[in-house]
């Protein structure tokens, strides 16, 4: 994708960041039922991508998009989603 938008992949990532952030700090997460958890490798050098996606029936979305599958990254998607949304 980065080279079909002559850019790095950095670039891309941070857009794609930028863009998935806003949407995050500004939509309604009520009625996330369900979540999905995946990793994709956005560079050669084994650089991943973690994609958190709501995946309720009639509802599939992109959440949260964190560089590396850490659990410090995965903390942050829970911080944002706000502890009114965790479930117990």
């Amino acid at each position: 994708m980065a080279r079909a938008f002559g850019t790095s992949w950095q670039i891309m990532y941070r857009s794609a960041r930028h863009a998935v952030m806003w949407v995050v700090s500004h939509e309604n997460r009520d009625g996330v039922e369900s979540l999905g958890v995946d990793e994709i490798q956005w560079q050669r050098v084994q650089q991943y991508l973690t994609l958190v996606y709501q995946i309720n029936v009639g509802m599939k979305r992109l959440l949260y998009v964190v560089r590396d599958c850490t659990a410090d990254g995965q903390k942050q998607f829970f911080d944002v989603l706000g502890e009114e949304h965790v479930l117990g």
